[in-house]
């Protein structure tokens, strides 16, 4: 567990939660000059292509949202982190929490869509380089095609594993309301700390730095 708040370190803060990206402009344009736009349109099929990105995210959030009110919020600090278990992205190899504990951890949910995801991810590549050989890294990929997912992880090349969240039972567990969020699970599997939405790379370090503390 990370220690009481010291002055002149700011951890980081609680940003705006990410939801899946709004309706592209071609939505707001269904009608030409000379008439409706045809059914065979790029336009169209451009919006079609939208709903169905926007409709299960919405739908995904929504029952999140709903199951993180009834179980009371995510685990909070010194909380017992929730056991996982899923497939590895790209692979037929399964991974549970049971295979990684007794080493601090760290948990990131993310998904292809999710613009701060990208912009986190470089810093997170550089964290793995530096502080992979005593904490573990694992990416959960949730609400996402699998083949969008496969492309982002390939661009990202973080160094370590994602596992799916296919029926978001993971995402659920954790109380997620939103991508990004990262979870810093100590030694001992207890919460040591959580971040919603992008992190910031001085409060990374500082995390990360505590978190390497926990291993013994």
């Amino acid at each position: 567990m990370l220690p009481p708040a010291t002055p002149g370190v700011q951890y980081a803060q609680v940003r705006t939660l990410v939801n899946p990206p709004p309706l592209g402009d071609a939505l707001a344009n269904q009608r030409r000059e000379d008439g409706p736009v045809n059914s065979t349109s790029p336009a169209k099929k451009a919006g079609f292509r939208a709903l169905w990105i926007v409709v299960p995210g919405v739908i995904f959030f929504g029952i999140l949202a709903a199951a993180t009110f009834e179980k009371g919020g995510p685990p909070q600090r010194g909380d017992a982190a929730p056991a996982f278990e899923g497939q590895v992205l790209g692979s037929s190899e399964v991974l549970s929490s049971e295979d990684l504990k007794g080493r601090p951890m760290v948990i990131n949910f993310w998904a292809s869509w999710c613009k701060p995801c990208d912009d986190e991810a470089p810093m997170l590549r550089q964290a793995f380089e530096r502080y992979g050989d005593v904490v573990t890294f694992i990416g959960i990929n949730a609400n996402d095609a699998l083949d969008d997912a496969l492309a982002k992880e390939k661009e990202w090349d973080l160094g370590y594993d994602s596992i799916r969240d296919i029926d978001g039972s993971i995402s659920s567990d954790f109380g997620l309301t939103g991508q990004p969020e990262t979870f810093f699970i100590a030694a001992d599997g207890t919460v040591s700390e959580h971040v919603r939405g992008p992190l910031f790379e001085g409060d990374l370090f500082i995390l990360l730095e505590a978190l390497a503390g926990t291993g013994g």
